[in-house]
């Protein structure tokens, strides 16, 4: 039986990677929407990005979902950390302090479950977002230069 390496694993992003995308999304927001969105296509060896243009359009929806998403990851994150704690004998609050309180905005319960099911969510709306007719010149340009395989580093801006 071989010993189990005790070296970490490299990977470094800025070699690895034979591709990297920026995306500039300019002024903008996903309530008034990006009307204009600049990717950039770095490929290792070749000096100047091929640069492609697009826009996006309102997507108020994606920011709720967003929102709702990041509420339960960091109440979940939460959870998380309070549960390690009591495992090992920390306490997180003050032993004389009997009040109990809850903010009245808080989370007060948060599953998995549901957290995958807004995951998901989210990502067949961001999905649909940049499948949107205004941001497809920049879909087809990147799938026309990219293959599934390739390893790449994405900038979003």
């Amino acid at each position: 039986m071989v010993a189990p390496s005790t070296k970490p694993l490299k990977f470094n992003w800025l070699t690895d990677a034979s591709v990297t995308i920026s995306l500039a999304f300019g002024r903008g927001s996903l309530t008034e929407g990006f009307p204009m969105v600049t990717a950039q296509l770095w490929e290792m060896d070749v000096p100047l990005p091929q640069q492609f243009v697009g826009q996006l359009p309102p997507f108020p929806d994606l920011l709720n979902s967003l929102q709702q998403w990041q509420t339960v990851y960091l109440a979940l994150a939460q959870r998380l950390q309070l549960g390690r704690q009591q495992a090992e004998g920390i306490r997180s609050f003050d032993e004389d302090d009997d009040d109990f309180e809850i903010e009245e905005d808080a989370v007060t319960h948060v599953s998995q479950v549901s957290f995958e099911d807004l995951s998901q969510r989210l990502q067949r709306q961001l999905n649909e977002w940049l499948l949107s007719p205004g941001f497809t010149s920049i879909v087809q340009a990147l799938r026309s230069n990219l293959s599934p395989e390739m390893p790449l580093r994405l900038i979003l801006q």
